[in-house]
C-alpha cells in the first residue's frame, strides 16, 4: 500500500501503521488465519446458539439449562448511545483519491480464487428434527410470538426464526417444540444477544394450567433488553415445554 493509503486505513482501523504493513508478509498472515481458525473452532457456541461438537457430552439438566438461557443480564452498564455518527466528507478530492487508489491496488493484488480458501476438518452434527420447525409454523402462522410480525417470503412462506432455548446439540431428546421459539429476525437477535432476566422462570411454567384446567392464558413474562415482554403461546406448546421441565423433576404429578 502506498504512504497515505496506509495512514489512511490504519486510522480507519484503529491501529498502527506499521502492524498494517506487516500484515503484507504472507508468513505473518497464515500465522494470523490460524490463530483465527483456532479460536473459532475452540468457541463453544455458534451463531445458531448450538454447541460445537465435543467428543463428551455430560448429561444435561434440563430445567436448569432453560434457567441459564433466561439468565443472562447485561455484564457491563453503557449510556446508550443510539446517534447515527456523522458520515460528512471534508475533503471529497482527498478522500476520493484515497479510496480510488486503495480500490486499484486491491483490484491489482486480487488473488486466485483457489487461494482464497483451504479446507479444514470439522464435525457436523445431524440436522435438526424437521417436524419441530413444521410444529411452531403450523401452530403460529409464522407470527413471532413476541411481537406478532412475520412476512412472506418470496416462495409463498412465512419467514421466521425457530430459536431453541437450549442447544440441541446437548442432547437429542430435548429437539422438540417446547424448546424453541417461533420468532422474527429482530426478536430472535435480542434474545441470542441482548440481556435477558426473568423472575420466577420455573413458577411461571409449573404454574399454568390450560383453559379447560381453569387456568389463565400460555404465556411467559420476562425482560429483554431492559423492556419487559411477553411471550405468547398456544396451549399445546407451552404443555411441551411444561412437561419438558417436568420430566427432570420426575414427571407429571397429577394435579
Amino acid at each position: 500500500m502506498s504512504l497515505p493509503v496506509v495512514e489512511e486505513a490504519a486510522r480507519e482501523l484503529d491501529i498502527s501503521p506499521d502492524l498494517l504493513r506487516k500484515l503484507r508478509d504472507p508468513e505473518i498472515r497464515e500465522a494470523l488465519e490460524k490463530i483465527v481458525t483456532d479460536r473459532s473452532a475452540g468457541s463453544t457456541e455458534n451463531d445458531s446458539g448450538d454447541d460445537v461438537p465435543s467428543d463428551a457430552q455430560p448429561e444435561i439438566d434440563y430445567a436448569v439449562a432453560l434457567a441459564e438461557a433466561f439468565d443472562r443480564p447485561a455484564t457491563r452498564s453503557r449510556v446508550a448511545n443510539n446517534e447515527v455518527r456523522g458520515g460528512a466528507v471534508s475533503n471529497p478530492e482527498v478522500r476520493r483519491t484515497l479510496t480510488h487508489d486503495a480500490i486499484i491496488e486491491d483490484q491489482a493484488a486480487e488473488p486466485l480464487a483457489q487461494d482464497r480458501f483451504r479446507p479444514v476438518p470439522r464435525k457436523v452434527w445431524e440436522a435438526k428434527d424437521s417436524a419441530t420447525r413444521h410444529f411452531v409454523e403450523e401452530q403460529y402462522g409464522g407470527r413471532c410470538q413476541i411481537c406478532d410480525d412475520t412476512f412472506h417470503k418470496r416462495d409463498g412462506h412465512p419467514y421466521f426464526e425457530a430459536l431453541y432455548l437450549v442447544a440441541r446439540t446437548k442432547a437429542r431428546w430435548i429437539d422438540r417444540p417446547g424448546n424453541v421459539l417461533c420468532l422474527c429476525a429482530t426478536c430472535c437477535a435480542k434474545l441470542q444477544h441482548g440481556p435477558v432476566e426473568v423472575d420466577d422462570l420455573m413458577d411461571q411454567i409449573l404454574s399454568w394450567r390450560t383453559a379447560h384446567e381453569g387456568g389463565d392464558a400460555p404465556q411467559l413474562t420476562l425482560w429483554v433488553c431492559g423492556a419487559e415482554v411477553v411471550v405468547t403461546f398456544t396451549e399445546k406448546h407451552l404443555l411441551d415445554l411444561q412437561e419438558m421441565v417436568r420430566s427432570e423433576q420426575g414427571g407429571y404429578s397429577g394435579e
